[in-house]
């Protein structure tokens, strides 16, 4: 075998080397989607905190569900879903991120507890009909409806 030959068979053993590497690896996030999922996790430790207290009630109205309906639309369900347990995992560190500006770990066993269990329910449920059944604003509003519901449920 000449110099010729060997260089071009050891090329060829480099790159199916590197196709079977390429094929076993895992995909990766790219720097935009860690970006706009620290993004949507600042902002909704931005916007969480900030509650209409209800006389009636010791759990007040915030915007957590909103932003988590706009991280699901600008995020896709599963990254959204990430930015919401990153958030989650910031308060239950204790870090002043849920509503009334309070965090902790007995924040989750307190009245308001099963909200942010159920926040990440309504982040998978409408994603998923998001993900599911594209260009349909109707069936994506029931969606939403429907893992608000879930929401509720586990208050």
């Amino acid at each position: 075998m000449n110099l010729k030959e060997r260089s071009s068979a050891s090329r060829q053993t480099i790159t199916t080397m590197n196709n079977t590497a390429n094929s076993t690896t895992t995909k990766r996030l790219s720097t935009r989607k860690l970006v706009l999922i620290a993004l949507m996790t600042a902002i909704t430790c931005i916007f969480a905190p900030m509650a209409i207290p209800i006389p009636v009630s010791p759990v007040p109205i915030s915007l957590t569900n909103l932003v988590i309906m706009i991280s699901i639309y600008v995020l896709g369900f599963k990254d959204a879903t990430i930015s919401y347990i990153v958030y989650l995992l910031l308060g239950l560190v204790g870090l002043p991120v849920f509503s009334g500006f309070t965090g902790g770990l007995g924040k989750l066993a307190g009245p308001t507890g099963g909200y942010l269990i159920g926040f990440f329910f309504l982040a998978l449920l409408a994603g998923l009909f998001l993900a599911k059944i594209p260009k349909n604003r109707i069936l994506d509003v029931v969606g939403m409806l429907i893992g608000l519901a879930i929401t509720f449920i586990f208050r």
